[in-house]
């Protein structure tokens, strides 16, 4: 890696470490924050663009969709892609153009039961998240007098005073919003209207044109204007041209030649492991203090269940995902945000162990067995970087936990859901077990209230609410019972 790419690559870690984190300001055209209110106006989209939009999302879900978007000073590419060799990312974010790639990571896993946001994840409801709401308002409850879109220079909540769509012809349609935000009306009233042109092809939405105002003034006498586009290719031969490219500057830009070798080695080796999990199953167990887990993988079953443990080993909450991620993720965790300098790479051949140190300061080794299966991960993060993230302890073993697989994945997929929606609070996030989660049903027995508070500072705290008349009768006793947890 030549002195320059190193440089370039210094220079854009922070905005790799603002798309780990899940801002995705670099591809996002407009904020949001929609609600119902207490208006009886309520505004509706066109089903055309409704359905354009799901099919849209669906290309991206499928791994077959591009999108490009452009603010006049910046243009940024998210390509979703079918993965290519052993590397298993099937998402690569790029900037300036399809080869300056920052990125790479994993799509969502479509048949995933739980409910967040995982940061090896990228999902086109995560790219869209804002824009869609513009787009089928209706699904988001969208009134005027309620809370608006909220425009990336408009800062807190802000009331909708005008919404329309209009369809101009077969392929365009028009949307207009208005929006102000007289939070402090005295010294920073702030106004907005966004304008988008909608352009559909082929059953999918091809492009979007904004146009962005904003002013404080009442007068308009401080009034700016801004264009931003987002483009959605579906064309295979350009996606495909442009994932190639992109790839193999990901490979020049982010590994010095000397250590590229031992980087695919270690790609490969977690390919073949994850291959060899699929056919016997998979236990990965996590031993560190605050952080203590075990995950399995059943290949009957085609499901992955983890068990977060406090540390005294009680489970404390549980999740599912039906697919086997844990060497993908872990790839992402090494390799997707960072780069390799000279001698950051090397294998010591008796332990066999490879130890790996990126630019963003995680000192990583990679123990393989005599048949070149991962059985040992360790990430020590730097807590002094910019970048530091949760240490990672490992160990796999290629075969099903019984006794895990018969507790957790014998119970049918509605008592699975609400198990892992209960864990959310349950195991207690970042707390993990310091506190005190409390379950409440409302007086009709509809609606659960959950809440965790920590034992160290009773402001860290999560709520959530369950929605227990959409669960079969019985299902939250089984649930709980599963959990050794308690109605308060």
């Amino acid at each position: 890696m030549g002195t320059q790419s190193i440089e370039i690559l210094g220079g854009i870690l922070k905005i790799q470490k603002m798309l780990a984190a899940g801002i995705m300001a670099a591809v996002v055209i407009v904020g949001a924050q929609i609600a119902p209110a207490n208006a009886d106006t309520n505004v509706t989209g066109d089903p055309a663009v409704e359905t354009a939009l799901a099919a849209t999302k669906a290309l991206a879900n499928q791994s077959a969709l591009e999108v490009i978007n452009g603010n006049g000073y910046l243009t940024s590419y998210l390509m979703f892609h079918q993965p290519t060799g052993d590397i298993p990312a099937n998402v690569v974010f790029s900037m300036g153009l399809p080869q300056n790639v920052y990125a790479v990571g994993l799509g969502q896993d479509q048949g995933s039961l739980n409910q967040g946001y995982n940061q090896n994840n990228l999902s086109i409801d995560q790219v869209l998240y804002q824009t869609e709401q513009l787009l089928e308002p209706e699904v988001w409850g969208f009134t005027i007098g309620g809370l608006a879109p909220e425009t990336m220079l408009m800062a807190g909540a802000s009331t909708l005073t005008d919404y329309s769509l209009t369809k101009q012809d077969d392929t365009h349609y028009l949307v207009h919003y208005a929006a102000e935000n007289t939070a402090d009306p005295v010294n920073n009233p702030m106004y907005a209207t966004e304008d988008l042109v909608v352009t559909l092809a082929n059953g999918y939405v091809n492009d979007i044109q904004v146009n962005t105002k904003f002013w404080t003034l009442q007068d308009q006498s401080d009034l700016e204007s801004t264009d931003s586009s987002v483009q959605f290719v579906t064309d295979k031969t350009q996606l495909d041209a442009d994932w190639s490219a992109a790839w193999t500057s990901w490979n020049a830009m982010h590994f010095d030649p000397s250590v590229q070798t031992m980087a695919a080695e270690v790609t490969h080796a977690f390919k073949v492991s994850n291959t060899f999990a699929m056919l016997k199953g998979l236990t990965v167990t996590d031993p560190t203090p605050g952080a203590k887990s075990i995950a399995t993988y059943s290949k009957k079953a085609g499901t992955t269940v983890t068990a977060a443990l406090n540390d005294k080993n009680r489970v404390i909450g549980v999740q599912y995902t039906s697919s086997l991620r844990q060497f993908d993720e872990l790839w992402v965790r090494i390799f997707g945000m960072t780069g390799f300098g000279p001698k950051s790479i090397t294998y010591n051949t008796k332990k066999r162990t490879y130890s790996l140190k990126g630019y963003t300061g995680d000192k990583v080794q990679v123990r393989v067995d005599k048949a070149g299966h991962v059985v040992g991960v360790v990430v020590k993060s730097d807590p002094n970087s910019e970048f530091a993230t949760t240490d990672y302890n490992s160990t796999f073993s290629y075969t099903t936990n019984k006794a895990v697989a018969k507790k957790w994945l014998a119970v049918d997929s509605d008592t699975r859901v609400l198990v892992a929606e209960l864990s959310e609070i349950s195991s207690g996030g970042d707390e993990r077990g310091k506190g005190k989660a409390t379950f409440r049903l409302n007086s009709d027995g509809t609606v659960l209230e959950a809440t965790f508070t920590a034992s160290a500072d009773a402001s860290l705290s999560l709520s959530t609410t369950i929605l227990i008349s959409a669960f079969p009768p019985g299902t939250l006793k089984k649930a709980l019972k599963l959990l050794g947890l308690k109605l308060s």
